[in-house]
């Protein structure tokens, strides 16, 4: 390959984003924010390679001087899929910054999570945040069930049957 050597500080777009959604939600009183990267943050930046447990600490420290500017912000989520075949095994690390998840969610993805929050002021709240990314993977079941659809996310990736062999085309017709 030839061209240019792009440089980007995905790092500092990232809290810019963050930060816009702080400034967005200030007349809303106590409030959450929730950044779903659809892989804005560049998949070779060393943050993709990272474990989820020092996700959770970079991203904690990215996202510290909005926290502290942002007063009405409760905490903040992150959230990315990739597709992973097979998924890598679920993980969960947790610190007094927040919490990250990784989970296996159907049709060979993976999706990290991870909830921010403000030095626990609400851990009622964060533990919902938490809850709901940790049922993630189960949602999609739980529609279908309700939709009477029996066999799950299975139900929707069953390929129909195969149509009839015609006796116009075979190997053998010769």
């Amino acid at each position: 390959m030839r061209g240019p050597y792009i440089e980007s500080d995905d790092g500092s777009r990232l809290a810019r984003k963050i930060d816009q959604k702080g400034a967005q939600t200030r007349t809303a009183g106590l409030a959450w924010v929730w950044v779903e990267d659809y892989g804005g943050i560049h998949p070779l930046s060393d943050f993709n390679s990272m474990p989820i447990d020092e996700k959770l600490g970079a991203l904690a420290d990215l996202a510290a001087p909005v926290l502290a500017d942002r007063l009405h912000l409760a905490g903040i989520g992150w959230s990315a899929a990739q597709w992973s075949s097979p998924p890598p095994s679920d993980s969960q690390a947790q610190t007094e910054s927040g919490v990250a998840l990784q989970r296996a969610v159907p049709v060979d993805r993976v999706r990290q999570s991870i909830i921010l929050n403000r030095r626990l002021i609400l851990p009622d709240q964060t533990a919902r945040v938490v809850q709901l990314c940790d049922a993630e993977p189960r949602w999609l079941d739980w529609a279908l069930a309700q939709l009477e659809i029996t066999g799950g996310v299975n139900a929707l990736l069953t390929q129909p049957p195969s149509a009839p062999k015609s006796r116009l085309w075979t190997p053998s017709s010769r």
